[in-house]
């Protein structure tokens, strides 16, 4: 089993993440998941409330749509911070990763010419810097398959809240709109007076 010279834990999931890495990465995942669908919800029940002309009679219901809109849209920003450590993470990976390939080549090619040269003892070495190699190899490879996937739900969670904040931007204008004197009093005591 791998454990050399790069203090990584080998717990659950990712072979290269410690258990908490793991477990961060994993909570991620499912906060991202979970935030994708709450703003594709949100969007859709501002764009029905606004479709279906509900005016004034649902103000506080606007209101309520309109507050949990905002928090969805800021509960996706603080993902990014759980994104950013992850992927600087991964790229920390990548990087120990890619000098312990580098390494094991050099003595790997060491222990080649060793063995070229009727060196018998560099046999049993060889065949451990062989497997370690492939191992790191498909570590790195993980790594790299990770970091693609870490960008890819950021930009879809990205778009979606992009979404999401043009809709609450309509729907807070549409209840300034459309709610009467309290749509109207809501806007300017939340957005004008500030």
């Amino acid at each position: 089993m791998w454990q050399v010279g790069l203090g990584i834990a080998i717990v659950g999931g990712y072979l290269w993440l410690s258990s908490k890495e793991n477990s961060a990465r994993k909570s991620y995942y499912r906060a991202s998941e979970r935030l994708s669908r709450e703003t594709k919800e949100r969007q859709r029940d501002i764009e029905c409330v606004m479709r279906n002309n509900e005016y004034s009679r649902d103000f506080e219901k606007h209101i309520v749509l309109y507050k949990a809109s905002v928090q969805s849209a800021n509960a996706c920003f603080k993902t990014y911070e759980q994104q950013k450590q992850l992927v600087k993470t991964c790229q920390s990976r990548l990087q120990e990763f890619g000098n312990r390939i580098g390494e094991l080549k050099k003595q790997r090619d060491e222990l080649k010419t060793r063995k070229a040269k009727g060196d018998k003892s560099a046999v049993a070495p060889l065949k451990a810097i062989y497997d370690e190699l492939q191992q790191t190899r498909d570590f790195f490879t993980q790594v790299k398959e990770e970091l693609a996937t870490l960008r890819k739900v950021k930009k879809s969670l990205l778009t979606d809240v992009r979404e999401l904040n043009k809709s609450t931007h309509k729907f807070k204008l549409y209840i300034r709109d459309n709610c009467g004197r309290g749509g109207r009093i809501w806007y300017e005591r939340r957005f004008i007076s500030n």
